[in-house]
């Protein structure tokens, strides 16, 4: 049987440069939010490279750290390991089994591990790939449709608020008073008392 360690490594040594390309062509493709001038734009795109920075850091740093340290405790936080914690519970209390037999039982036996949830959701996934990556794909292409067809982008104002909007009157109302509002020059001269 391969050791936490042993097994964290391989996963490293394999899932880890997934995970790290993954990461870099994400931030890659977040520096294309660095061509819209507006500055709200330019932010997000940046605080959104910065985290997934951080997500693929806490990823190939943090997370194997955990892991080691749980050891063969992370099954106890599994839901059917719940579910039988509280199934044997239940038949302590009713003594049709005693605690030494239920100590006996090894429930995270490796064999026992491919009835899981996240091996057989894995296992469906890689069986049918290809659909799947088409229904994803199909589900991203009228979803960017959809975007592309409704989006409008301007520069935020008060234009964007509703014409009921007390503000959004306010400020048509100085456009429209106010024509040459910000366009003139104003010189100030001030004398001091020395």
């Amino acid at each position: 049987e391969q050791s936490v360690v042993s097994a964290i490594e391989t996963v490293l040594a394999t899932s880890g440069k997934t995970v790290f390309f993954s990461a870099c062509t994400v931030a890659l493709s977040l520096t294309g939010t660095f061509f819209f001038h507006e500055y709200y734009i330019y932010s997000m795109g940046l605080a959104m490279i910065l985290v997934v920075f951080f997500a693929a850091l806490s990823s190939l740093t943090i997370l194997p750290a955990i892991l080691i340290s749980l050891d063969h405790r992370i099954f106890w936080m599994s839901t059917e390991s719940f579910v039988n914690w509280i199934r044997n519970r239940m038949r302590l209390s009713r003594g049709s089994v005693s605690t030494a037999e239920l100590r006996t039982q090894d429930k995270h036996h490796p064999d026992t591990l491919s009835n899981g949830l996240w091996y057989r959701a894995s296992m469906f996934c890689m069986k049918y790939a290809i659909p799947l990556c088409a229904l994803i794909a199909a589900g991203l292409a009228g979803l960017l449709y959809v975007f592309v067809s409704e989006a409008e982008f301007g520069s935020p104002s008060a234009i964007i608020l509703p014409k009921s909007s007390k503000s959004r009157h306010a400020f048509e109302t100085a456009q429209n008073e106010f024509t040459s509002a910000g366009k003139s020059n104003l010189k100030v001269y001030l004398h001091t008392v020395e």
